[in-house]
């Protein structure tokens, strides 16, 4: 049947509408109680059309479906069954109301998100006592020279000359995002991972916190902080490393029982007590110390490609010496500094000499065969610190609770591709920090949909899912009959 045969059957108006994901996300969104917490916490001043919470709802909704700015929220709403599925209009779903509910939730957003975390850990059985903690950066295009958070920083996007935002994660032992934190761009994960842990206390009431950060958060300003605060802790611990795997011979490493997700093994570990003083205080930890045969392949070869480019780039210049401009002295030791950029660790694997007066300069150089075989001895190691007992976490098992980071890893890609995090048309920093929220609230119901489906022995992803039920339509026709 074409469209002619529908026209001459009296159908006037047919529309097709996405149904899928946008219906599918509503019953998790009642669940936990997203619009009811909205409108709980966040005072309405006057009777509107729509409660902060109804908006909310619809606006996380989209991020899951198809993100986009919130000019064209109104067209999305018409085109995939808001409407239908959650009584909404889309004509109300304007960016002018749309920035006003930010504007709204945003003095309330930890509020909000502590009781919705409550909602999630009862009803689905979340463990709260373990928190995953990692951050990551989110750039922006712009000066925004009024913001108190877009600012220049370490960017993990690597984009060094933008200004940026920090998102910090924190997920649950299943890989459900629990809280976040919104830093400056600017900020220090050394400062601000403290302040997370007294956040997770007052907001999730673990009964003992176990928190799992990486190496800028172990270090020995915090442990006697966290041994203080009475709370577990897992990571790696840079201070002192490369002193203390040495003082290891390579024969005490065992085989450690344990295989990545890609079924590669290869791992080795020795445990020692860690001490160190703090404050004229003694602080007594526990060390894991581990070697990845993989990991120790992976930085043996970046060093060999690395040492090779820079005796290139000497053999170079080697070359050009006294003519032109390496006549000079200062100039041919310019461009030796240069090799060395963003790799002046190795210039202690190399004895290099530069000698002679201006015009008749000679360069020499050779290995440093006792700082590289220290090096080697290195290669792959890492040290896992923490106050667990041996008895509840032996070895292996340390191992596995800090591998299980990578779903922080996991969960930033979905946040920045099928989220699409950005870019962020907004400019004021409430708005910005407000639609970040809602986004880990997007990423949080992705989040739950996989563990679900993984609880129910379908090994598919959220974005599989998601994807599938796009393609479920829901028709619309306008009939009209002609009486004869």
């Amino acid at each position: 049947m074409n469209f002619k045969d529908f026209q001459e059957l009296g159908i006037r108006n047919m529309v097709l509408k996405e149904l899928g994901s946008v219906a599918l996300i509503k019953p998790y969104l009642e669940l936990l109680r997203v619009r009811e917490i909205i409108d709980m916490v966040v005072p309405i001043e006057r009777k509107r059309e729509l409660t902060h919470g109804e908006v909310i709802e619809a606006l996380t909704a989209n991020r899951l479906d198809d993100p986009m700015p919130l000019l064209h929220i109104q067209e999305w709403a018409e085109d995939s069954g808001v409407e239908e599925a959650y009584g909404i209009s889309p004509d109300s779903l304007n960016d002018d109301r749309l920035g006003r509910a930010l504007d709204a939730i945003y003095p309330y957003i930890e509020e909000i998100q502590s009781l919705i975390a409550l909602e999630l850990i009862e009803r689905y059985n979340i463990d709260s006592n373990l928190v995953l903690w990692d951050t990551t950066s989110c750039y922006f295009e712009g000066a925004y020279e009024e913001s108190e958070y877009i600012e220049l920083g370490y960017s993990r996007d690597k984009k060094p000359h933008k200004k940026q935002i920090v998102t910090g994660l924190n997920l649950s032992r299943e890989g459900i995002p629990l809280a976040h934190n919104i830093l400056p761009g600017n900020s220090s994960d050394k400062k601000e991972a403290l302040n997370n842990v007294q956040v997770l206390q007052k907001s999730l009431r673990p009964k003992k916190l176990l928190f799992v950060g990486d190496r800028a958060v172990l270090t020995k300003n915090n442990i006697p902080a966290l041994q203080e605060q009475n709370v577990h802790y897992l990571g790696p611990f840079a201070a002192a490393e490369k002193d203390f795997i040495l003082s290891i011979p390579d024969e005490e490493f065992w085989p450690l029982d344990y295989s990545t997700s890609k079924g590669k093994q290869g791992y080795y570990g020795v445990e020692k007590e860690l001490s160190f003083r703090y404050k004229g205080k003694e602080y007594h930890n526990r060390a894991l110390v581990v070697k990845s045969d993989e990991k120790a392949s992976v930085v043996a070869k970046t060093r060999t490609k690395n040492l090779e480019k820079i005796t290139a780039g000497l053999e170079h210049i080697r070359s050009k010496l006294n003519e032109r401009k390496y006549k000079k002295r200062t100039y041919a030791q310019e461009q030796i500094d240069k090799l060395f950029h963003r790799k002046k660790k190795y210039r202690a694997f190399l004895n290099i000499e530069l000698t002679g007066e201006d015009g008749e300069l000679s360069l020499d150089w050779s290995f440093n065969e006792v700082a590289l075989a220290q090096e080697k001895r290195l290669d792959g190691k890492y040290i896992l610190i923490t106050n667990l007992s041996p008895e509840e976490y032996p070895s292996t098992e340390l191992l596995k609770l800090y591998k299980s980071r990578h779903l922080n890893e996991s969960r930033f890609r979905t946040f920045k591709s099928d989220l699409r995090v950005r870019p962020v048309f907004l400019r004021t920093d409430e708005r910005i920090m407000a639609l970040l929220f809602i986004n880990i609230l997007a990423l949080t119901l992705y989040c739950l949909v996989e563990w679900l489906c993984r609880q129910n022995n379908l090994q598919v992803t959220a974005r599989t899912v998601l994807k599938k039920l796009r393609k479920i339509r829901q028709t619309v026709t306008q009939v009209t009959f002609k009486l004869e």
